[in-house]
């Protein structure tokens, strides 16, 4: 599954796009938002300052 994870300062999101589904910290606990499209939310983020980070992903 794909995974695409930005920051911005101490912020974090992880979106992922097979399931349209954002999670992120936010009131000290990870919460999780369904998205219309993952690709245009992460889009969005771009433009906002976020930045996108390289994961490596393994699989077991």
């Amino acid at each position: 599954m794909e995974v695409i994870f930005f920051t911005r300062g101490a912020d974090t999101r992880f979106v992922l796009p097979a399931t349209r589904t954002c999670v992120f910290f936010c009131g000290g606990r990870w919460r999780t938002a369904v998205l219309r499209c993952a690709a245009t939310y992460a889009v969005a983020l771009l433009e906002h300052g976020w930045q996108r980070q390289p994961v490596e992903v393994v699989e077991r």
